[in-house]
């Protein structure tokens, strides 16, 4: 099915394409007139002095929506912009609620991954709460729930924010371990199945040293001081335990872990870890594990490749709180094929029991490239929307009866119900990393494979990204020049 667009001028394609997407998530949007097309959207914006203009029709068969505006303009330069956009934005999501007789999206015009960013800038500006729910409901159109949700999530983390000379000495670093020992049916990651540990690994760790080095040295000659360190992937505790040593040991050996007060491991798998190993990261300085059940049924378990089951899920954590680690985190999804609101209710129930310090609920996202995509397509972005959407509510209520508050929160694209992952924790255990990455407000430097580093200046908070390959081999390949255009943006900074 094809929704065509006739924007003028085009540039409102990047302004409106994200509300289209979500109001006709089954439509492929191609930017002409196509005589073949199931619906046309057809907008116009004129801006003549003080005033834009701004008029649209949608047409599906044979039922037409059509709205006209006009808005004053009493500013200029770039403020302008920022208005311009908002307001056509607004005109958009007022006409596509009008034309499918709902609400197309719980968070109004925000479409963007990290809606919390907003809130902290105008906190930062002084506003206060009160002003912000207004502004959140008034200008962006979202729910006043959806408003007072991120106006606590962003109560929550504000106090973990840096000051702008806190910032500039402070960074954290990621590291990205990119194979798994199987790949996920919901899994778009591109990283490697490991199949043979020495021919696939040992090359990939030879330039994760590398990495290591070069980047060690670039921070102790800039004086930074490492707030956080995160093990990230694919699956990081797949690494042998002497692999696992040897870059501690190597971390060390440049002092960039002399100063951290958190590290964490990514230990999705069970099957990727033994005592032995977890002892050996409690001796290492691993204060947060992650174990990541996803669902706790079974069946499910099987369905999606998890080569665990609920049982090794339970045995693995106390195998953590045996060996003292103090923090685990679990991750569960939301929307998962075959389940429904008691697979939630149950899963909760039993992750409830194991009392994690921090629990990270996700709603599935269809995305490109995994086999759950290619199997079923975007029917899964509006199917069965409603319970998933009740899910995750009725997880969020109950967490925070016993007593797991929110302190982070970010959005992807595809999500099954347009609704978030939220990050909950007991008191006093929220994660760091987390909430500077999804705020960033630091920089965090990215080491190894599909590794991000975002390079903040905290004069302005602007911010530079910069991705490692995901690929393996193509890490390896290209890090020469990705290890110079990280030494120039950190230096940069500075």
């Amino acid at each position: 099915m094809i929704l065509a667009l006739e924007l003028q001028p085009p540039e409102l394609y990047k302004h409106v394409h994200e509300l289209v997407r979500l109001s006709f998530p089954e439509y492929e949007i191609c930017q002409e007139i196509a005589a073949d097309a199931d619906i046309y959207l057809r907008i116009s914006r004129i801006k003549s002095g003080p005033q834009l203009y701004l008029h649209a029709q949608l047409q599906e068969g044979l039922r037409i929506s059509r709205i006209s505006c006009e808005y004053p303009l009493d500013m200029n330069g770039l403020q302008e912009d920022h208005e311009i956009s908002r307001l056509t934005r607004v005109f958009v999501y007022r006409l596509l609620c009008q034309h499918l007789g709902k609400n197309i999206n719980p968070y109004g015009i925000l479409t963007g991954v990290r809606p919390l960013k907003l809130l902290h800038r105008w906190l930062d500006q002084g506003d206060s709460l009160e002003q912000i729910l207004a502004r959140l409901e008034q200008d962006f159109c979202l729910q006043p729930d959806v408003a007072e949700r991120l106006a606590q999530i962003a109560g929550n983390n504000r106090p973990f924010l840096h000051s702008a000379r806190e910032a500039k000495q402070k960074i954290s670093i990621y590291i990205g371990i990119p194979f798994c020992s199987s790949r996920c049916y919901y899994c778009s990651f591109p990283g490697a199945i490991l199949t043979d540990y020495t021919v696939q690994m040992k090359p990939f760790l030879n330039s994760l040293r590398q990495e290591i080095e070069v980047m060690g040295e670039c921070i102790n000659e800039l004086g930074l001081k490492t707030e956080n360190i995160y093990w990230g992937g694919g699956t990081p505790s797949i690494l042998a335990e002497d692999d696992l040593e040897s870059l501690f040991n190597l971390l060390a050996q440049y002092r960039l872990t002399s100063t951290v007060t958190e590290t964490t491991v990514e230990a999705g798998r069970p099957d990727t870890l033994s005592k032995s190993k977890l002892e050996l990261l409690k001796a290492l300085g691993v204060n947060r594990i992650c174990i990541n059940p996803q669902t706790m049924q079974d069946t499910t378990l099987q369905l999606i490749g998890r080569g665990h089951s609920r049982t090794d899920i339970i045995n693995m954590v106390q195998k953590v709180r045996d060996v003292g680690i103090p923090i685990i985190n679990m991750d569960l999804i939301i929307g998962l094929p075959g389940e429904g609101m008691a697979e939630y209710q149950n899963t909760l129930a039993q992750i409830l029991e194991l009392r994690p310090e921090n629990i990270t609920v996700h709603s599935l996202a269809v995305k490109k490239g995994s086999r759950l995509a290619a199997a079923q397509g975007k029917k899964l972005m509006h199917e069965l929307a409603g319970e998933v959407q009740t899910g995750i509510h009725y997880i969020g209520r109950t967490l925070q009866e016993k007593e797991y508050q929110p302190y982070y929160l970010y959005r992807q694209k595809y999500m099954k119900a347009n609704v978030e992952n939220i990050g909950y924790a007991l008191p006093g255990r929220c994660c760091n990393y987390n909430i500077q990455m999804m705020e960033e407000r630091q920089t965090i430097i990215g080491l190894g494979g599909g590794a991000g580093s975002k390079f903040v200046n905290p004069s302005d908070w602007s911010l530079t990204n910069l991705h490692s390959p995901k690929d393996p081999l193509a890490y390896t390949l290209h890090l020469p020049e990705q290890l110079a255009r990280k030494v120039d943006k950190l230096k940069a900074l500075n």
